[in-house]
């Protein structure tokens, strides 16, 4: 083959390769939208509709359930979670204590207002006006992972409120997530745009890789615990806006400041076998915080109260 067939053979094979990865892609991209949509009639709402209670607080709609009586307990999920992460723990707790469990603004059923801030400041306001609203006094606030961070906002805002905090394997210091690029509040920008492109990839088989980071066993994770985290990012763009607006706020280096200023007592659990955060931040949070109280389960991933929910309960109960 001599040069010019060459040239003309290479002409032709780069156009056809191209429209070829083009046609099964979008083959691909169409049917996982096909597949998403009738996921959106398949998935269930994570609690029963009797259950769910709403509150809108400055134009946001929050939604949270309420079980139990006695002292009260605030339960805050993590980043890209939602109420059904405590399914466990509610039932455990409410024997003894009034639990609310709430979606972050952002996240599950609750609003997720595109021209709104999600960072830690905004979250902890708009959470205390929530407990402004029912009333609730000398609260404890358990918080998982971003939910840890926003518990700690809280408590250095109103420490007359917040009696007592339990952060489990609680997000506290932006090197935490050196794993994401440094220009990555430029990057979000860059991406936000192509969202709707990226919207239909995010699966089941996604979400269930995802999960596999929280649990430190895998065959723990069954077919309803990945529809349950996937259903609020099936029906718009909203959550994912979200999502990525709260991993922004999870670069702030108020997180160290705010864990080292609560003042409030607090009771640190981790997970030994977490595979995002490893549990040498969760001994640096003990000593940063002076008088906490520290406490580690040994097979337990990121996802504590979901893989060991009565060890949890029971030291939250000693220590509320």
């Amino acid at each position: 083959m001599n040069f010019h067939s060459s040239s003309h053979f290479l002409a032709l094979l780069i156009p056809a390769l191209v429209l070829a990865s083009l046609t099964g892609w979008l083959a691909l991209f169409f049917f996982n939208k096909w597949q998403l949509n009738r996921m959106v009639r398949a998935i269930p709402p994570p609690y029963p509709n009797r259950e769910s209670r709403y509150e809108t607080i400055d134009g946001v709609k929050l939604h949270y359930v309420c079980r139990g009586k006695g002292p009260d307990i605030l339960l805050l999920h993590g980043i890209a979670a939602n109420i059904y992460c405590w399914r466990y723990m509610i039932p455990l707790l409410e024997k003894k204590y009034r639990v609310w469990a709430v979606d972050i603004k952002g996240f599950g059923l609750s609003d997720k207002p595109r021209k709104s801030s999600y960072n830690l400041e905004a979250q902890s306001g708009l959470l205390l006006k929530f407990l402004e609203r029912h009333q609730i006094e000398n609260l404890a606030i358990v918080g998982n992972s971003m939910g840890g961070a926003i518990g700690a906002g809280m408590a250095i805002r109103d420490p007359h409120r917040i009696s007592k905090l339990i952060l489990i394997n609680s997000a506290h210091d932006s090197r935490i997530f050196n794993f994401l690029p440094a220009g990555f509040k430029v990057m979000r920008r860059a991406v936000g745009p192509a969202v709707p492109l990226i919207k239909p990839f995010v699966n089941k088989e996604f979400v269930r890789k995802y999960m596999k980071a929280l649990y430190s066993d895998k065959y723990k994770i069954s077919d309803a615990d990945v529809s349950a985290y996937l259903a609020p990012y099936v029906q718009d763009l909203a959550g994912y806006f979200a999502f990525l607006a709260a991993v922004d706020s999870m670069l702030d280096d108020a997180l160290t400041l705010n864990l080292k200023k609560s003042g409030v007592p607090v009771l640190i659990l981790w997970g030994e076998s977490d595979k995002l955060v490893n549990i040498r931040w969760g001994k640096e949070l003990h000593r940063m915080i002076p008088g906490s109280q520290f406490q580690s389960h040994p097979t337990a991933g990121h996802h504590l109260q979901e893989e060991e929910p009565q060890w949890a309960a029971d030291r939250i109960a000693e220590f509320v």
